[in-house]
């Protein structure tokens, strides 16, 4: 294989030997770093010796082999012919010489004596051989030469200039004082030329590589290895059947494989370095980035001067880049290759000076947590405040870490209360994990041993997954709870406040005044809106909660307090805004179980928004990012909004599968239970087992009015109760619970009156129908909700049709049809067009008129319209909402004249007969915002759109 970058120096050595004159002796010395390719120099040169006819005698010393007397020497003379007339004569001089090596430490005078002439002897060999032919003699890493044949070497070197002989050593270069190179002596030879080899440049290997000078695959070699010959071998042969290799130029690439060829050629360049060199590696390895000349020299108890020399040494390797090393593999090679109780040691001993030299408690837990050991007072302490800044930190993992070993190393008295917070730390990771604790927390409850805000976080951790027992055991060491506490339980768990109130607990535990803040603003909001409905000043309270929160353990319950409080304030659009930017950045910060829960409560936002689909794929989304175990009695939220989504779209099947699934029994004792309860009723009404549908209704009923929750915003079961009754033909019952619900909810514009006024409509004579729902469409229509629209405009179309206004029903029911299919909820509309109120089939199929005429539909519509100038966009758009001629002349503030004649040219376009065939996207656009600048292009309406623009009462006040 041809020198790469070595050529110049071969050329430079081989023809100072060549042209080196007969009796004129030569000294070289080969020095570089370690593997930058001395030895394959020095082979390369003996070889083209020997083919010149040179006697080449070769030895290579090593480590191993330091503390043999005349190792080298030996290994020299032996490559001398076994037939040579002196062969007896100089395995006597070997022996004699070995002999008085041993000896030397006598130090009497008759042993250097010895030496001296048993080394002239020797010399005596070689000269005779160098008569025959020039000798070329080659030593291997001499610097590990043991001393006996160190000195031969040199009383050689020193003898050249007279003789034929030429003498080649390699040494490593930048060893530290104490294991230095190559006896000074002969570098100080004035006939010695020192050669010095660097590694390889980028151009050198690529040349290695074989490839192109600047290829990707050159530049990322020559990266990781700093053109170390061993470890660019080392790396090819991990490619070797790895995606990366043979990658063509130009395309994109995976990394390279760090394989274990490149990790033992790691090693290698380190024991090969010496002991200092491997010793220094270690350190660096175990401290990282923390490392410090001063710190490295405590820790291996090393010679603060001689570690800047061992440093430059092994940069000199190319497995560091500056101080550090070039890869994280680098350095995970060589911790792994230490014992475990090395590597223990190591890491206590570094988090030792760490902390007596003020490192952070994070630095200081990472060796910690690596060594598995906390047996020092002060490490319990240190591990719990970087368990706290790595939550903050979002290394999760990481901090559950520092908990679990300060749990480990703590006391009893201690052990309780980090246990508490690991439980909070794994709940955001794995929400499942984090039930491993409750027997302990449990535990520590009955026997009194917390207090405080360990002692209310336990209590809630408690009922979070249902163990009400054993929070209701927690509560009654409160005393003097907190108004804030209180009213968390009484919108929350009013159960657990109920049995609270009737056992007044002992003083005991004061709850911190420090409980305040976002926690209290945010309880107070959701309590206010739940016990009296949304005023401005609790969806105030919600909103500064929200403006002021970043996610973390601490602030996750007042979040989802205050977005909940928005929700059931009817402040829908507002929940959504902010439930979006707070789930977007728990997707960012990879927090499974925070994730889970925002997605629960945007499947309830689109749900009220009557976007089904949404609804649907966000709830299924939350029940699969938590196990039905890391849910507890919260799986009610997302599993209701499953439940009513996918009963309104029809999927009955599918809800028949989620209701077989056991849930929490504690579930029903928590503001969750009654969700749960309402959702499971519309599943008994959608397959008409009304009783067992009234059941659930009265029930969630009668529970919210002990709980003091009964807010029709939050669950409106009086209307759901009252379909039951009407489905089973009591329409006095239906009419006297729609009647209650009107009265809680006064006369504002909730969602909840919108379906009380549709049922009430219901319940009422067929002439005051139409007054009803059209009230019922200007509430539904400001509050959002899409579903309960569809459903009111598809009842004012029956209604007219049944007073025979079949073209105004007509187009009533193509609106509800467009609004429909928006919110995805065709099929309800199909099963209540077939006579079944509220109770959609999984067969059943459309029965509003589809609106063909002889207008273009779908695209063709939209084209079609787009012909239209503004002016005849609104007159049409007026026009197919079922206005008169006259009246569109008063809406828009012209003449019956310019109708007629913006109708003719409309009809003329669209290819229609008349106003009845126009499309039903202009009656959509009715429904729009009124601009300037004319009625907007149709399209399909996005999961989070609301109706938007005037009331939809106006627009259908020519339907009386």
């Amino acid at each position: 294989m041809a020198l790469i970058e070595r050529d110049r120096q071969f050329e430079h050595l081989f023809r100072s030997f060549d042209d080196s004159p007969q009796g004129k002796g030569l000294l070289a010395v080969i020095s570089g770093s370690v593997a930058v390719g001395k030895s394959r120099l020095l082979h390369t040169l003996s070889e083209k010796a020997a083919d010149n006819g040179a006697i080449v005698l070769t030895a290579t010393a090593s480590q191993a082999d330091h503390k043999l007397p005349l190792e080298v020497v030996n290994q020299l003379f032996s490559a001398l012919p076994a037939g040579r007339e002196d062969r007896a004569e100089l395995d006597l001089l070997l022996r004699k010489g070995a002999v008085a090596a041993m000896w030397s430490e006598l130090e009497t005078e008759t042993v250097p004596q010895m030496w001296a002439q048993i080394m002239q002897r020797l010399w005596g060999v070689v000269l005779r051989a160098a008569m025959e032919a020039p000798v070329l003699i080659a030593v291997d890493d001499a610097h590990y030469a043991d001393a006996p044949s160190s000195q031969c070497l040199l009383y050689f070197a020193r003898r050249l200039r007279s003789s034929s002989v030429r003498l080649v050593l390699t040494e490593l270069e930048s060893r530290t004082p104490a294991h230095p190179c190559v006896d000074p002596e002969f570098l100080r030879l004035p006939h010695c030329d020192r050669v010095r080899l660097s590694p390889l440049s980028e151009r050198g290997v690529a040349a290695l590589l074989q490839e192109r000078p600047g290829s990707r695959l050159s530049r990322a070699c020559h990266d990781l290895t700093g053109g170390n010959p061993l470890l660019v071998h080392a790396l090819m042969a991990d490619q070797r059947g790895s995606p990366a290799a043979g990658q063509a130029e130009g395309q994109s690439a995976p990394p390279l494989v760090l394989g274990e060829e490149f990790s033992q050629a790691v090693l290698s360049c380190l024991h090969r370095g010496g002991e200092d060199m491997l010793e220094l590696a270690r350190g660096m390895a175990i401290l990282g980035p923390a490392a410090t000349p001063e710190l490295l020299a405590e820790l291996l108890g090393m010679n603060p001067a001689h570690v800047p020399l061992v440093m430059r040494a092994l940069r000199g390797t190319g497995l560091l880049r500056g101080d550090a090393f070039r890869h994280p593999h680098i350095r995970a090679t060589i911790v792994n290759a230490l014992g475990q109780d090395h590597r223990s040691g190591l890491h206590v001993q570094a988090a030792q000076l760490l902390h007596e030299s003020g490192a952070e408690a994070t630095t200081v837990a990472e060796h910690l947590v690596l060594a598995g050991v906390a047996d020092l007072p002060w490490m319990p302490e240190v591990l719990e405040e970087a368990a706290r800044h790595a939550l903050a930190e979002d290394r999760v993992k990481f901090a559950i870490s520092c908990l679990e070993l300060a749990r480990r190393a703590s006391d009893e008295s201690e052990r309780l209360r980090l246990t508490v917070s690991l439980a909070v730390a794994e709940w955001r990771h794995n929400a499942s994990r984090a039930v491993r604790h409750l027997p302990e927390l449990a535990a520590g409850v009955r026997a009194r041993r917390l207090t405080g805000d360990t002692l209310v976080t336990t209590m809630k951790f408690l009922l979070w997954y249902g163990r009400v027992d054993d929070a209701a055991a927690a509560l009654s060491e409160v005393s003097g709870q907190e108004e804030a506490l209180r009213q968390w339980l009484a919108c929350s768990h009013p159960s657990l406040l109920d049995k609270a109130a009737k056992e007044p607990p002992a003083p005991r535990h004061m709850v911190p005044a420090t409980a305040a803040g976002l926690e209290a603003e945010a309880t107070t909001a959701l309590f206010t809106v739940l016990a009296e409905g949304g005023s401005e000043e609790a969806i105030s309270q919600a909103e500064t909660v929200l403006e002021s929160s970043r996610l973390d353990e601490t602030t996750m319950e007042p979040i989802t307090s205050s977005l909940l409080a928005l929700i059931y304030a009817d402040r829908v659009e507002k929940a959504g805004h902010w439930c979006r930017i707070l789930l977007d950045e728990a997707i960012s910060r990879r927090a499974p179980s925070w994730q889970a829960m925002l997605t629960a409560i945007d499947a309830e936002i689109a749900l009220r928004r009557g976007a089904l689909p949404r609804a649907e794929r966000s709830a299924d989304a939350a029940l699969s990012q938590l196990s039905a175990a890391g849910w507890g009695v919260w799986v009610a939220l997302p599993l209701s909004s499953l439940l009513q989504s996918v009963i309104a779209m029809g999927k009955l099947d599918k809800a028949s599968c989620r209701l077989s699934q056991p849930v929490p029994e504690a579930m029903f004792r928590s503001r969750f239970g009654l969700q749960y309860l309402y959702a499971r009723g519309q599943y008994f009404l959608a397959t008409e087992r009304f009783r067992a549908a009234l059941n659930d209704f009265t029930r969630c009923g009668a529970l919210m009015t002990d709980w003091r929750l009964d807010l029709p915003e939050f669950i409106p079961w009086r209307t759901k109760a009252a379909v039951a009754h009407i489905e089973m033909g009591h329409y006095e019952q239906a009419r006297r619970l729609i009647s209650e619900q009107l009265k809680l909810l006064g006369p504002g514009r909730s969602r909840a009156r919108g379906h009380s006024l549709r049922l009430l409509a219901a319940t009422s004579e067929l002439r005051k129908r139409p007054g009803l729902l059209k009230e019922a469409i200007d509430v539904l229509q400001a509050s959002g909700d899409r579903l309960e629209l569809a459903w009111a405009l598809t009842d004012l179309s029956q209604a007219q049709r049944a007073l025979g206004e079949a073209g105004r029903a007509q187009m009533t029911a193509r609106i509800a049809s467009q609004v429909a299919e928006d919110c995805g909820a065709k099929p309800l509309l199909a099963a209540q067009a077939h006579g079944h109120r509220d109770r959609p089939r999984d067969d059943a199929q459309p029965a509003v008129p589809s609106g063909d005429g002889g207008a273009e539909n779908g695209n063709g519509a939209a084209h079609g319209i787009r012909t239209l100038s503004d002016a005849e966009r609104r007159v049409a758009a007026l026009a197919a909402r079922g206005d008169t001629n006259h009246e569109i002349a008063r809406s828009l503030f012209i003449t019956v004249s310019t109708v007629e004649q913006h109708l003719t040219r409309v009809y003329r376009k669209l290819n229609v007969s008349g106003r009845t065939e126009l499309p039903t996207e202009l009656c959509v656009m009715a429904m729009g915002p009124g601009q300037s600048g004319g009625v907007p292009m149709p399209g399909p309406a996005p999961d989070d759109a609301t109706p938007a623009g005037p009331a939809l009462r106006r627009d259908l006040e020519a339907c009386p």
